[in-house]
């Protein structure tokens, strides 16, 4: 019977070659759109699950409030560590670990070969519990004692093999590593590598007890209470039965034994299946991933297979009238409606397997088309495995079933005698189901035109707004970390010999820029003003020359390699209670207990994206924070690319062993929105695909009411009706659904986006517009659809449609 079933489907196939393209092609997309945002949601819930006891597992993190302003950290006090081991009760492990990046590394490489490699990361320093708290699989040395001392490196297989050549990693053990030219460390262990997803991705393991031996328990501030790093982590172990909240307290506990009342420092727990989604932590420099924008996409590419659903039901349904009399001489040979039923569902599972075939082809080309916006670890061949194809059998079960269920039942409840007599005719109630589907449909592809609309104008206008500084034709070369202050001054001075920089700075970052460098300061002539938490910003004399940045009073920076001066923003100045800025000129502010003149006020300008407000920034001179030169270039881009070639050998001749790294700064700029940026566009693809899919359905359905009004269209032609007449009785119900669809679309698309722009300090406003666009946009589309087809039927001549009558 079942045999019998595919094989009716498959002559349906033949027989229905339009209608099952149109079917098919939307069920495709719609599950190919499913099945790629299932495997990155699926990909991104994945990480450190295979960590024994995950759930007793908590990260340390850090707060510091100034003001009304709560500051995150991923990061502790160095020392919170060592205190939390010998003050706290109720943890069964407890782990601190130190992050090193950017390392210069030597190695000698069998035959004897010293080999260099110029910046390493995945780096830190910790113990033996590191190993006990997290899980790793030994393949040479002896865990307990592997860190137990100083100058102990434990390596990742991958790392041992890179580093030293060998074919058996557990061969690198006994031989020494020199860090940074000066700490060489003897490799006492192999660990595997994860093969499960994870962000503790550190590959070398460096014992803790080094920092203490060398020149690094300065550059950790390991005994400074008040200064915390995101570099310095701590973890803990719960004792079963402990609970987060009770650590918190003992924390608190601690901050207030060793910290004076007026820290404004807190600690928490942060538990770790939290770290890869909690956007306010860092983790460990790699991103996290957003649980909203997960969500989102998951609702999204549902909402896109429900259109290709709707697809399914609405041209089968309105196919009906063409298999009136197969359904009734099948119900005279003795077919029951349950046999019926099943024939139906037979088909709709037939189309849905070639569909889900399709997806599947089409899943590389997905992947290939989007990697920007697919994280560099996700692979599909990764799902190429026998319980992921059991879960997409029975995916495709269910899709089939529920595309196929309606119109199984409406078809085969047609009484036979009534539709061999010719009297078939389409129930109102159906034919509403079938206009609410559709209008859905158009609902959907309305929201999603409207957000993608909206989005753009938002980012066009943070990338338009006027900054506050110029943006065209700079160019920041970033200098090596721990460069000597000769080679820095070297540097500069065979740039300055480029004749096609007009101006060139030493200094810290960008006015704008990710990075962010700040510092308490208070106001010693008026106590009543709380400490103000400022950006500072570093720049020697030509500083705000090349980014034009406006001084509204006082003076520019002075000549000066310290911290003699300082210029203050408008924000910082309205928050020191005083609007008239000249009478600011010359007062003091007071830094690390040193008082320092204002010698200027600076217009305000956007060091960040315009998520946030412009907050208090400082511009100074202090040489030991110069770690970029900034290059104004010549008005004649032409000559741009000729210029870095020669600031590129400049630099090989100061630095070559360094790569030449340089951004231009309003390529910088754009980088803020990189997360809007990429929305944006698969946005863009998924209201492409929704009104693909709506207009793909909107073709099936006006063939097959052009197919049952082909008599009447004849009749009214020979009776004098026009083109245009013919064209808007096609078309007018059509038409009134996308009108209905735009008009329940706009409150909904506007709630949504008004939440979304809420998300900025600085955004556009929601004008009448930017709703009305979009709409007048898919109604476009839909006319042109609906004309394509109208047009023909219209321009049909009438006798072939009479021919018979």
């Amino acid at each position: 019977m079942f045999r019998s079933y595919i094989k009716i489907a498959f002559r349906n196939l033949q027989k229905n070659k339009g209608l099952s393209f149109i079917q098919i092609s939307g069920l495709a997309v719609g599950i190919s759109v499913i099945l790629v945002i299932g495997m990155l949601v699926h990909h991104e819930f994945s990480y450190d699950k295979f960590h024994k006891d995950r759930e007793k597992i908590y990260r340390v993190v850090s707060s510091s409030k100034f003001g009304d302003e709560v500051f995150p950290h991923s990061g502790v006090p160095a020392p919170l560590g060592e205190a939390v081991k010998n003050d706290m009760t109720g943890l069964k492990d407890v782990v601190e670990f130190h992050i090193w990046d950017e390392v210069k590394v030597k190695v000698f490489q069998n035959p004897g070969t010293l080999k260099s490699f110029k910046s390493e990361g995945d780096i830190i320093f910790t113990d033996a519990n590191y190993f006990t708290m997290f899980s790793y699989e030994w393949l040479a040395g002896s865990p307990p004692n592997a860190l137990d001392e100083p100058f102990k490196v434990v390596l990742t297989e991958s790392k041992a093999k890179e580093y030293f050549g060998y074919e058996q990693a557990r061969e690198a053990l006994g031989n020494i590593i020199y860090y940074q030219d000066s700490i060489q460390a003897t490799v006492t262990g192999i660990v595997k590598d994860h093969e499960k997803l994870s962000d503790f991705t550190f590959r070398e393991f460096i014992s803790f007890a080094t920092i203490d031996k060398t020149y690094l328990k300065k550059e950790f501030f390991m005994d400074e209470w008040d200064n915390i790093n995101s570099y310095s982590q701590l973890f803990v172990k719960l004792e079963d039965g402990v609970e987060a909240h009770s650590i918190n307290e003992s924390l608190a506990a601690i901050l207030k034994k060793y910290l004076s009342e007026s820290n404004s420092q807190s600690n928490k727990l942060q538990p770790l299946h939290d770290i890869h989604f909690n956007e306010e932590y860092d983790n460990f420099e790699r991103g996290t991933a957003h649980k909203p924008t997960l969500f989102g996409l998951l609702l999204l590419s549902f909402f896109i297979l429900v259109l290709a659903c709707i697809n399914f039901i609405n041209l089968t349904t309105a196919q009906s009238s063409t298999r009136e009399k197969e359904i009734s001489v099948r119900k005279t040979l003795g077919s029951s409606k349950k046999q019926l039923v099943y024939q139906f569902l037979g088909e709709s599972l037939v189309k849905t397997t070639i569909a889900t075939v399709i997806s599947i082809v089409l899943i590389p080309f997905i992947f290939s088309h989007f990697s920007d916006y697919l994280p560099k670890d996700l692979f599909y061949q990764n799902y190429a495995t026998i319980p992921y194809l059991l879960i997409l059998i029975v995916f495709t079960l269910i899709t089939a079933f529920l595309a196929g269920l309606y119109p199984a039942f409406i078809l085969s409840a047609f009484r036979p005698a009534w539709l061999l007599k010719g009297n078939f005719r389409m129930r109102e109630s159906r034919l509403f189901f079938r206009q609410s589907l559709m209008l859905f449909q158009f609902t959907i592809a309305f929201c999603l035109i409207i957000g993608s609309f909206v989005i753009s104008q938002q980012i066009r206008y943070g990338l338009s707004k006027d900054l506050g500084y110029a943006r065209e034709g700079i160019v920041n070369i970033h200098i090596p970390w721990k460069t000597r202050h000769a080679q820095k001054e070297n540097l500069f001075q065979k740039l300055q010999s480029i004749h096609d920089f007009i101006l060139i700075s030493q200094g810290g970052q960008s006015p704008a820029s990710n990075s962010t460098l700040s510092r308490v300061m208070e106001f010693p002539s008026n106590a009543a003003i709380e400490p103000i938490l400022a950006e500072f910003k570093y720049g020697d004399v030509h500083y705000l020359s090349i980014y034009s940045l406006k001084i509204i009073a006082g003076n520019p920076l002075a000549p000066t390699d310290t911290l003699k001066e300082v210029i203050i923003n408008e924000t910082f100045a309205k928050k020191l209670g005083n609007e008239h800025y000249e009478d600011l000129v010359g007062q003091m502010l007071k830094i690390d207990e040193k008082e320092i003149p204002i010698s200027g006020v600076v217009a305000d300008f956007h060091s960040k994206s315009m998520h946030q407000p412009v907050g208090p920034v400082v511009i100074t001179s202090d040489q030991k924070y110069y770690n970029v030169i900034h290059i104004k270039l010549s008005e004649n881009i032409s000559n741009w690319s000729t210029a870095l070639t020669k600031a590129e050998n400049a630099w090989h001749e100061v630095f070559p062993d360094e790569t030449f790294d340089y951004q231009f700064f309003d390529e910088e700029i754009a980088s803020f929105y990189n997360s809007e940026l990429k929305l944006n566009k698969l946005l863009n693809w998924a209201t492409g695909i929704a009104i693909f899919i709506s207009c793909l359905g909107l073709v099936g359905i006006v063939a097959f009411t052009i197919q049952k009004k082909t008599k009447e269209i004849g009749i009214r032609k020979v009776l004098g009706a026009s083109i245009s007449g013919i064209l808007m009785l096609l078309s007018k119900d059509f038409i009134k659904l996308v009108l209905i669809a735009f008009i329940i679309a706009t409150p909904i698309g506007y709630y949504f986006i008004n939440k979304w722009l809420k998300n900025f300090a600085y955004k556009i406003e929601l004008h009448w517009w930017l709703f009305v666009i979009p709409g007048i946009g898919l109604l476009a589309i839909s006319l042109l659809v609906l004309s394509a087809q109208s047009i023909k039927a219209a321009l049909a001549n009438p006798v072939e449609s009479l021919r018979n009558e």
